[in-house]
């Protein structure tokens, strides 16, 4: 499928992640544009024009920074939706609106290890937003620096980037079945997870452990039937 599919414009406008990041960003430049405004102003009673002239610079330096990051989720945006993993996620809860969703976290291609998360959402426009409703999206991963794969990954629906309903037909397609049925499988049996927490788990649904998903640290799963089978034995860590 060609990407003259993705609207940009839309894409600035309804991407929560990067949204976020760019409010985050401004929050901050301001900050720091009243800091050095409060400080000009103490600074000019007994510090004169050169500590001024010194502020002044600073802020106008910290406008520059703002607007080019106001402008630069614009590259990023495209390369998310074509290049982003398409990966698959459904509807749990509608309010508020709520997806779980299943990235392959070890890139190395032996051994698959699935992470199964959930992500609050503000909209989904091009879909029902139904529960049980399979919502097509581009994510994005973060290398572990402990384990040789994945650490993390955020979701980027493609409804977000297009309002062709073809385009997400065809993507729900282009993930895999056995993916869908995975997260389906996963979410009924371990749809508890907290807030940031990830489950590894096998192909087969075997979980591995539960960690959040901005730490490396991890404590193993021990379902029901292992408990059974091993009674005295230590559950082996994760690869």
């Amino acid at each position: 499928m060609e990407n003259n599919w993705i609207d940009l414009k839309r894409a600035r406008k309804l991407d929560e992640e990067t949204a976020e990041n760019r409010k985050t960003k401004q929050k901050t430049c301001l900050i720091f544009l009243l800091a050095a405004a409060v400080g000009a102003g103490f600074h000019f009673l007994g510090m004169g024009a050169a500590a001024v002239v010194g502020f002044v610079a600073a802020g106008l330096l910290l406008v520059l920074m703002l607007i080019q990051n106001t402008g630069k989720p614009k590259n990023y945006l495209r390369m998310v939706y074509e290049d982003g993993v398409a990966t698959p996620a459904i509807v749990t809860k509608t309010d508020p609106l709520t997806v779980y969703a299943l990235g392959n976290l070890n890139y190395s291609g032996e051994n698959r290890i699935y992470g199964l998360r959930w992500f609050e959402l503000k909209e989904l426009p091009g879909h029902q937003a139904a529960v049980g409703e399979r919502i097509p999206c581009a994510s994005m991963f973060e290398e572990s620096k402990e384990r040789p794969q994945f650490r993390r990954f955020r979701i980027h629906p493609y409804c977000w980037a297009t309002d062709q309903n073809t385009v997400l037909e065809e993507k729900i397609r282009e993930i895999d079945e056995k993916e869908w049925e995975l997260l389906n499988f996963a979410y009924e049996k371990y749809g508890d997870l907290e807030h940031l927490e990830i489950l590894e788990l096998r192909p087969d649904g075997t979980p591995i452990c539960r960690r959040y998903d901005n730490s490396e640290k991890y404590r193993l799963v021990a379902t029901e039937e292992m408990k059974a089978a091993h009674p005295k034995k230590a559950y082996p860590a994760p690869p």
